[in-house]
């Protein structure tokens, strides 16, 4: 009896290991076919050897010294190593892990040509949806760096999009998710200011036709942005130091590929802000003044002390806050299309300079520091509480 019972295990152990190995060899003949289609569809892919690994529960498989590049190298991703997992019996969730660095440039990432982002560890998954219609990215990468002093502890990513390309050009074609944590960017924070960003993330919609791959960039996005391509972000959030952002808005591009935008956004902390841009020597002590006066004015309807409501738009190449211009934004792809108008040069003869007029009235720091106390309701000595 004994016996039997182990000649069943025995031979049970043994169909196992055999449909396990020929599952091993299914699946990088599987793989090997998806490598074929991506690079007929213009995707350069390529690797050193695949391993397979996981016995006796999983299967792993995992490329190594590999490269990917979108067509016309719109973004590349290399590395020494990349696994992906999952169950036999599981065909419908993979598991993407890598422990090694992972090298990735875009064109939408400035300077990532020269300098690529490095992700230090890579975690996530990929699904598909059981009704079959979509199908989902979640990747998380801790340790980030790249170009001009970057540095993310963590950064999380997920995407969904249908399975097959909708053909109605108003159908959503992928809804996505970021979420940063714990990141410096030395590069984009003017000196005398901390480079610390606390955490971001970002909640969006793309709307309108998957454009064709094997087109460039420029020709893409002019393609996607005529059939009434759009985002709608459905929620932004920043919050750096005592500052704290959020809001709402919708995204497109202009015939030029800049975008063109139109957000909600409300804030906190903006007096705060504002010490330390005094601090930093960015503003004078007036200007900071008037900011704390602004913002006790504009938040008395908020019914939170502090809370400011205003609208940031992008329209022509111009960043305003409200009715102010604050930056020009170049177009999204350099060098793409059409150049955009240059501000045009003064006529001849043109005055160029204007009179000098007489200084307009000024208010003492006496008055400014009580009313801008008074508005904010804060003892002038005391430190302000960091925005909730």
């Amino acid at each position: 009896m004994l016996l039997l019972v182990v000649g069943i295990l025995v031979l049970l152990v043994g169909a196992w290991s055999a449909w396990w190995f020929y599952s091993a060899r299914l699946a990088i003949s599987s793989f090997q076919d998806w490598v074929s289609e991506q690079r007929s569809q213009g995707y350069d892919i390529n690797f050193q050897r695949i391993d397979t690994g996981g016995y006796p529960f999983s299967l792993a498989l995992t490329a190594t010294r590999f490269g990917v590049a979108a067509p016309l190298r719109a973004w590349t991703v290399s590395g020494d190593a990349l696994t992906v997992t999952f169950k036999p019996w599981q065909l419908d969730r993979y598991q993407i892990s890598s422990d090694q660095p992972l090298r990735l440039s875009a064109v939408m990432i400035p300077e990532s040509q020269k300098t690529p982002v490095v992700i230090q560890d890579l975690t996530g998954d990929y699904l598909f949806h059981r009704d079959g219609a979509k199908h989902q990215l979640r990747l998380i990468a801790a340790d980030v760096s790249g170009p001009n002093g970057l540095t993310i502890d963590t950064i999380g990513v997920s995407g969904t999009m249908p399975f097959h390309a909708p053909q109605d050009r108003d159908a959503d074609i992928m809804t996505g998710h970021l979420e940063l944590v714990g990141a410096k960017m030395p590069g984009l924070v003017p000196q005398g200011l901390s480079e610390q960003i606390e955490a971001a993330f970002l909640d969006f919609t793309v709307s309108g036709p998957q454009p064709n791959p094997e087109f460039s960039m420029a020709k893409r996005l002019s393609d996607w942005r005529d059939a009434g391509g759009g985002v709608e972000v459905s929620k932004i959030a920043l919050a750096w130091q005592d500052l704290n952002l959020s809001g709402d808005g919708t995204i497109s591009l202009d015939e030029y590929l800049r975008p063109l935008a139109a957000f909600g956004m409300q804030a906190t902390g903006l007096s705060e802000t504002a010490r330390r841009f005094e601090e930093a020597g960015l503003i004078d002590r007036q200007i900071r003044r008037y900011i704390e006066m602004g913002v006790g004015l504009l938040s008395l309807g908020s019914g939170q002390a502090g809370m400011v409501r205003f609208p940031v738009t992008i329209q022509d190449g111009i960043l305003s806050l409200g009715p102010v211009a604050l930056t020009e934004i170049p177009p999204i792809v350099a060098g793409a299309g059409p150049l955009p108008p240059a501000v045009p040069a003064p006529k001849t003869g043109e005055i160029t300079t204007f009179p000098d007029l007489a200084p307009p009235p000024t208010v003492s720091d006496e008055t400014l520091d009580a009313g801008s106390n008074q508005m904010q309701g804060t003892d002038p000595q005391a430190a302000p509480a960091p925005a909730q």
